[in-house]
């Protein structure tokens, strides 16, 4: 830590500036981005700001993080948190298309931040997607289960993304005749 020294650019970079402004109000798209991108506490504070502030653009910067590939998961996860809250429907696309990607170790974070998302803005139109996510992690699971020697984490990551996707489901699913979802 440089705490009694300048800070060096890696410190700056993961953790930020210590001499920067407070809440970044009037920060650009590129500076609220830059900590998303990065994933860990970081980027989870900046989702929360995102959703307070509402600056212009948001939504598409967080949008453009959960479809970087390239980033981390977690940071992924965290721009579809920071999507949900904000509710705006310019980042649906993007959370339709990063619930539905194929079932992996580290999508299941994101599967479930999306699925969460979702529901929290209330997207009915993502049901589909939704529907393409459990069949990939059904058979994620199955897969496992199938190989002989599923691991305890195996087991665990499919099952809670599996309990998230369905619930997304069930939230958003209309109800048929008796009340229940369709």
């Amino acid at each position: 830590s440089s705490q009694h020294a300048k800070p060096s650019k890696d410190e700056i970079k993961y953790i930020g500036h210590p001499m920067a402004a407070g809440d970044g109000r009037d920060a650009d798209r590129k500076t609220w981005a830059s900590p998303l991108r990065l994933g860990g506490g970081r980027a989870l504070a900046t989702g929360a700001l995102l959703a307070e502030h509402r600056p212009e653009g948001a939504a598409e910067a967080d949008a453009k993080v959960l479809s970087d590939g390239q980033a981390p998961h977690d940071a992924r996860a965290y721009a579809a948190q920071a999507l949900g809250r904000l509710g705006d429907p310019k980042g649906l696309s993007a959370l339709r298309k990063a619930v539905a990607l194929p079932a992996a170790k580290p999508q299941g974070m994101v599967a479930r931040a999306c699925a969460a998302a979702l529901v929290a803005c209330k997207d009915a139109d993502g049901l589909p997607a939704l529907g393409k996510a459990l069949e990939a992690w059904t058979k994620y699971y199955e897969s496992k289960v199938s190989g002989g020697g599923m691991r305890y984490s195996d087991w665990r990551r499919s099952t809670n993304v599996l309990a998230e996707l369905a619930a997304a489901w069930s939230a958003l699913a209309p109800e048929d005749a008796n009340g229940a979802p369709g």
